[in-house]
C-alpha cells in the first residue's frame, strides 16, 4: 500500500535560537512523529564590513559587504537608495552597485533578507562629491626645474591615501612630495617638463577628478645675446 501523507498547518513558530531543531508531530492518541533537523531558525545578517567605504555622488559604485547571516533574496539601502545589482555568493558576502546619490557623508548601510530580518551599519558610506580645482600658486615657474607649489579646490580626499595632481597630458607627469593640507588645499613639487603652459589635474583615490585648464606655467629661461 502507498503512504499517505497529511500536510499540517502549524501557524506561526515561536521565538528561538538560531540553528536547525527537530519538529515533533504529537497526534491526540499520543503517537509522536518526528522529522529530524526538519527546520532551521536563521539568524539576523550581521554587517562587519563595506569595502569601498565611500564613492562618487555622480556615479555608481561597485561595493562588497561582509558579514555574516546573509540570505540569497536580500536587499541593501545605502543612504536611501536601493543598491542595485545585488547578489549574495555566500552567507558571508553580499556585491551590489551603490549610487549615484546625492546624500552627502556618512549614510547608514542597511541589509534586509527575506524573512524581514535586517542590520544597519550606521554611517558605513560616504557619497563624495568629485574634487574641482580653482587655483595655482604660484601660477608659474622655470622650465626644467621644480617649483613648490599650492593648490586649491573642493573636495579632495585623503582616504586611504592622499589624490594624485597631474601636470600635462602625461601621465608620468605627477606632482611629488604632495602634502594633504585639508578638503581645500593641497601643496606639492612640479615635476620637471620644458617650456610649456598646462592643465592641472587633481584625481581622488576613489574616482573622480578636476581640472584647471592652462593652471600652470613653465617658463623658458631668458636668452642672453
Amino acid at each position: 500500500r502507498r503512504a499517505r501523507y497529511q500536510e499540517i498547518e502549524f501557524g506561526t513558530t515561536g521565538p528561538n535560537a538560531p540553528g536547525t531543531v527537530d519538529v515533533v508531530v504529537l497526534n491526540p492518541d499520543l503517537q509522536i512523529g518526528t522529522k529530524t533537523n526538519g527546520y532551521t531558525y536563521a539568524g539576523a545578517p550581521q554587517i562587519a564590513y563595506i569595502h569601498p567605504v565611500g564613492g562618487l555622488q555622480t556615479t555608481s559604485t561597485a561595493v562588497t559587504i561582509t558579514g555574516t547571516g546573509f540570505q540569497n533574496g536580500a536587499t541593501v539601502d545605502i543612504g536611501g537608495v536601493a543598491c542595485g545589482s545585488v547578489s549574495v555568493p555566500n552567507p558571508t558576502t553580499i556585491q551590489c552597485i551603490a549610487g549615484p546619490s546625492g546624500a552627502g557623508p556618512p549614510v547608514d548601510v542597511v541589509v534586509t533578507n527575506p524573512d524581514g530580518q535586517a542590520n544597519t551599519l550606521a554611517g558605513g558610506f560616504t557619497f563624495f562629491p568629485g574634487p574641482t580645482v580653482s587655483s595655482v600658486e604660484p601660477r608659474t615657474g622655470q622650465a626644467n626645474a621644480t617649483t613648490a607649489v599650492t593648490i586649491r579646490g573642493t573636495g579632495f580626499l585623503n582616504s586611504p591615501s592622499a589624490p594624485t595632481v597631474q601636470f600635462g597630458p602625461a601621465p608620468t607627469s605627477l606632482c611629488t612630495s604632495l602634502t594633504f593640507v585639508d578638503s581645500t588645499k593641497l601643496t606639492c613639487t612640479t615635476p620637471v617638463l620644458g617650456a610649456m603652459q598646462v592643465d592641472v589635474t587633481v584625481t581622488n583615490d576613489m574616482g573622480g577628478s578636476g581640472t584647471i585648464a592652462g593652471g600652470f606655467e613653465y617658463l623658458a629661461a631668458p636668452v642672453i645675446d
